[in-house]
C-alpha cells in the first residue's frame, strides 16, 4: 500500500510539474529550443595611416580607401556591399623623457562589408588585406538574414504551442479530465538574450584552415529560445 502512495504521489508530483490546475482551468507551460546556422557574415576593417602633416595624413587615408575598394570589387565584391563609419584623424604623441611630444597625425576609417557567407567570398576579402599595403588586421561576425529570422521564430512558437499541447493531453488523461476549449495564451519572456538581438545567442564558433591555406569557416550556431502559456478550461 505504501508502494501505491508513493507512486501515486510521484505521479502528481510530475504532472504538477508540467502545469498548474486552478478551479476549472489548467496552465501549461510550452518550451522550445531551435538552432540554425546563420548565413549572413559582417567583416570589419580598421584602416588607419599615419604621417607628419594633417592634410597629407587626410590624403593618405582617402588614396588607401579607394584602392581598396577598387581591388575588393575587381574580385568581384560590389561596391554596394562596402560601408564606412567611424571617421577620425587627430594628433599623434609619443613620451620623450616625461613629456608628451608631437608625433604626426593618425587618420582612421571603419570599412565593413555585408554579404552572405561562403568560403570563396570571404578569402576574396582575406586575400585582398593580406596585401603589404593592406595589412590592417579584421573582424568576422556571422548573423542570422532576416528570412531566418523569420523562419526560425516561426518554427519556435509552433513547437512551444506543441509541447504546451503536449503536456496538457498527458495530464488531463492521467487525471480523467476533459480539455475544453483555450481561455488565454501568453508569451513568457525569452530565455536567452544577446548583446545584438535580444532573441538570439552564440553557441558555438569554430575555425579551420584547409591544407590550401585557404581559411575555411564554421558560423557559430544561434539559438532562440521561447515560452508560451496556454490556459484551458477543464471539465471532469
Amino acid at each position: 500500500m505504501k508502494k501505491i502512495l508513493i507512486s501515486l504521489s510521484l505521479l502528481l508530483f510530475a504532472l504538477t510539474s508540467m502545469g498548474q490546475i486552478e478551479g476549472n482551468f489548467l496552465k501549461v507551460e510550452g518550451k522550445a529550443l531551435v538552432y540554425a546556422t546563420p548565413e549572413m557574415m559582417e567583416i570589419n576593417i580598421p584602416v588607419e595611416v599615419k604621417t607628419a602633416d594633417y592634410e597629407a595624413c587626410s590624403k593618405k587615408l582617402t588614396d588607401v580607401f579607394q584602392k581598396l575598394v577598387s581591388e575588393l570589387t575587381a574580385n568581384g565584391i560590389e561596391k554596394e556591399q562596402i560601408k564606412t563609419h567611424r571617421l577620425k584623424i587627430e594628433e599623434n604623441t609619443k613620451w620623450i623623457k616625461n613629456e608628451r611630444v608631437h608625433d604626426g597625425y593618425i587618420a582612421s576609417l571603419n570599412v565593413s562589408i555585408q554579404q552572405k557567407y561562403t568560403p570563396n567570398n570571404i578569402n576574396i576579402i582575406i586575400n585582398t588585406l593580406m596585401k603589404n599595403q593592406f595589412k590592417f588586421g579584421y573582424r568576422v561576425d556571422f548573423y542570422l538574414s532576416e528570412k531566418q529570422k523569420s523562419d526560425l521564430l516561426k518554427q519556435t512558437i509552433e513547437n512551444a504551442i506543441k509541447d504546451a499541447k503536449n503536456k496538457a493531453k498527458i495530464i488531463a488523461k492521467n487525471l480523467d479530465l476533459r480539455l475544453l476549449k483555450v481561455k488565454e495564451i501568453n508569451f513568457g519572456k525569452n530565455n536567452f538574450f544577446s548583446a545584438n538581438d535580444d532573441e538570439i545567442i552564440p553557441v558555438t564558433r569554430q575555425f579551420t584552415t584547409g591544407s590550401s591555406g585557404k581559411l575555411n569557416l564554421n558560423p557559430k550556431q544561434i539559438s532562440i529560445a521561447k515560452t508560451i502559456y496556454i490556459i484551458w478550461k477543464i471539465a471532469k
